[in-house]
């Protein structure tokens, strides 16, 4: 769901064939690297996950940003299974 390959390129969302899917984070690029772009995509993840997933508890949302490098650590979990993902994207 973060970053799925297959949107077009007018398109908001992931999928061609469902253009509403995904957490809108390809929107992101090419914007200026800095707290209030690490915060809308905390809330881009959070309301996709609760919106796609409904069943998974999002844990954490943690940003490093350093230079033009925009890093993303997700914590997630579903009833005993907990998991975690890293996104890295170059700004």
């Amino acid at each position: 769901m973060l970053l799925t390959e297959g949107a077009t390129p007018h398109s908001t969302g992931e999928l061609p064939w469902r253009t509403s899917f995904g957490a809108g984070l390809s929107r992101l690029r090419h914007q200026s690297n800095d707290a209030v772009l690490g915060e809308l995509a905390r809330v881009c993840i959070r309301d996709a996950l609760a919106r796609w997933l409904p069943g998974v508890q999002l844990v954490q949302v943690r940003v490093e940003q350093s230079g033009p490098l925009f890093t993303l650590h997700v914590r997630v979990k579903e009833r005993d299974a907990a998991t975690s993902v890293s996104v890295s994207l170059e700004m």
